[in-house]
């Protein structure tokens, strides 16, 4: 089966829960080229995700960006803790991203911990592609 094709199946099959089922991004600032995910500041994050229209097409597509206040003091857990409770409103069924699992997921696991959150927790990566991307499931 083609990817093209398996995303048709679940999209058609998560019709009626389109809403909780999130695309992920996270844009960071590389302190140290050498260092790969260390004292990596999030500097946005952003998540869409779909209310209504067809699969495969832009309409009925809600995207919501996160910014970082400043690189000072406690700005990004403050980015953090509103991503969040944007999760709680939400409740994802599911994360899709590009690359998701080979970086964004591990530097919010990195940050969990560092500020002490609940973020998000991942039981399961299922790898769709060979292009790298990604569906996450939540843990219940």
């Amino acid at each position: 089966m083609f990817y093209e094709e398996l995303k048709l199946k679940v999209l058609r099959h998560l019709k009626n829960s389109w809403n909780r089922v999130i695309s992920l991004d996270l844009e960071t600032k590389v302190m140290n080229p050498g260092e790969f995910l260390a004292n990596e500041p999030i500097l946005s994050i952003s998540f869409a995700r779909r209310f209504s229209g067809k699969p495969m097409t832009g309409d009925g597509i809600e995207v919501r960006t996160l910014f970082l206040e400043s690189e000072e003091g406690d700005s990004e857990k403050r980015l953090l803790v509103e991503f969040e409770q944007e999760l709680e409103a939400i409740k994802p069924l599911g994360v899709v991203g590009y690359g998701i699992r080979n970086y964004g997921t591990i530097l919010l696991s990195i940050k969990k911990g560092r500020y002490n959150l609940l973020l998000w927790k991942f039981i399961r990566h299922v790898r769709i592609s060979s292009s790298h991307r990604y569906v996450l499931c939540p843990e219940v």
